[in-house]
């Protein structure tokens, strides 16, 4: 409850993250409340540590985006440590909350220790989707390029990993590849080396991209990624 209103967890993260970019700003103006969607699919890592205070301060602005500009509470933090839950995100945002209350000032960073079984963003995920890749796949014509990078693409995102598909050419022509986010650090997804009839036909080396690979623009966004 929040001045004598019932709230729920949504408009909770809304009005934290809003007061944390006005405080930011020094701006001083009153906090509206209305109804937002609900995350639709909330998943997170396992992580413990400290959020640094410009990566909080930078998800606070882009929840208070979401909400204002498509009514939308986003699924997940994004943050120096890793990606956390709707819930746990609730969570460390209300005891930034509770240091301004007391303190008086927003603080240098904020706690986590979220063991709530999350999907993993991590190697072991990926590997395993490249060799699932070459387990059921065949490169026949060229283009396959573009169906196996959505495909991938498209299963990266339902575990919640940051990712997109980029358009470039290599020696042979036109080309897409996926670029994804893990623990932080941008990695290359070459589907041809992972499918038989492709070159390369190796799916531990499913980040290795094609020796003349020049990426061009990114064709297709996923969980908010961004390129270059």
């Amino acid at each position: 409850m929040i001045n004598n209103s019932n709230c729920s967890m949504e408009q909770f993260l809304y009005l934290i993250s809003k007061a944390i970019v006005n405080i930011e700003t020094d701006n001083n103006s009153s906090i509206e409340i209305l109804n937002y969607i609900k995350p639709s699919n909330s998943t997170g890592d396992n992580w413990e540590g400290e959020v640094n205070r410009t990566s909080y301060i930078l998800n606070a602005i882009n929840i208070v985006k979401d909400v204002e500009e498509y009514k939308e509470v986003p699924n997940y933090l994004t943050s120096n440590i890793g990606n956390i839950s709707f819930n746990s995100t609730v969570y460390g945002f209300a005891t930034i909350g509770d240091t301004v209350k007391t303190n008086g000032t927003l603080p240098e960073s904020i706690s986590f220790n979220v063991t709530e079984g999350g999907k993993k963003y991590r190697w072991d995920y990926i590997t395993d989707l490249a060799n699932w890749l070459y387990e059921n796949h065949e490169y026949n014509v060229t283009g396959d390029c573009y169906t196996f990078s959505d495909i991938i693409a498209k299963k990266l995102a339902e575990q919640g990993y940051q990712c997109g598909i980029i358009q470039g050419t290599t020696e042979l022509g036109n080309h897409r590849a996926v670029m994804v986010i893990v623990n932080g650090e941008r990695q290359w997804f070459e589907t041809c080396r992972c499918v038989k009839g492709g070159w390369g036909i190796n799916p531990d080396k499913w980040n290795e991209p094609y020796s003349t690979w020049k990426p061009e623009r990114l064709y297709k966004s996923f969980n908010g990624f961004t390129y270059p």
